[in-house]
């Protein structure tokens, strides 16, 4: 089942977003749905997310290739 965000799941893109502000808004959205589902880690093929290990740090998620 698909549901819309959370209002936390903004306000966590947001924080996202200040602490990096060059990440694309769309990215910082899937990566605090993330977050605010519980899980921990984020699957993606953009190299960019995948070695920013200040951002997974900072945020205790694991950003993963698919596989």
């Amino acid at each position: 089942q698909m549901t819309a965000p959370v209002k936390e799941t903004y306000i966590l893109a947001i924080e996202i977003m200040n602490y990096d502000t060059r990440m694309k808004p769309s990215d910082a959205l899937r990566l605090a749905e993330t977050k605010t589902l519980g899980l921990d880690r984020f699957v993606t093929i953009d190299k960019e997310l995948l070695e920013n290990k200040q951002l997974q740090n900072e945020f205790n998620v694991k950003i993963a290739l698919p596989g």
